[in-house]
């Protein structure tokens, strides 16, 4: 069984703050986040897959969130200001995950630790997934 890390960030974003084209799925669609929001990072390969959920994380919960590009590996461990004034992230939670399923529709993951449990990321349309936590 090979583990591999994942990150929950709170992010702080300054109001109003609008994301730059092309770190979406779909390039050339900006979505304006002045809200604070939850990153989700999961560790492949040289980068991390990460979606974005307004809804604060607890255990068993279900959520919209949107797919963000990919992020850089220092995500795991960094805490602290994001260059070009995009907010300030905090570590509320990481540990390790096993792959169970992924593919351009979906992402289950069983995760260890403080988030046991199975995690399901599903895609609706654009950039829009569904994020849901089962406790097992």
């Amino acid at each position: 069984m090979s583990l591999q890390r994942f990150v929950i960030l709170l992010h702080q974003v300054p109001e109003p703050f609008q994301r730059p084209a092309g770190q979406h799925l779909i390039a050339g669609q900006p979505v304006v986040c002045g809200k604070s929001h939850w990153d989700w990072m999961f560790e492949d390969g040289q980068h991390l897959l990460t979606w974005a959920c307004e809804t604060e994380p607890c255990l068993g919960f279900s959520a919209a969130c949107e797919k963000l590009g990919d992020h850089r590996l220092d995500y795991l461990s960094y805490e602290g200001d994001i260059s070009e004034n995009r907010g300030f992230v905090q570590q509320v939670s990481c540990g390790e995950f096993q792959l169970l399923e992924f593919d351009a529709n979906r992402l289950i993951v069983q995760l260890f630790g403080e988030w046991s449990g199975r995690l399901t990321i599903s895609w609706v349309t654009g950039t829009r997934w569904t994020l849901q936590h089962q406790i097992k």
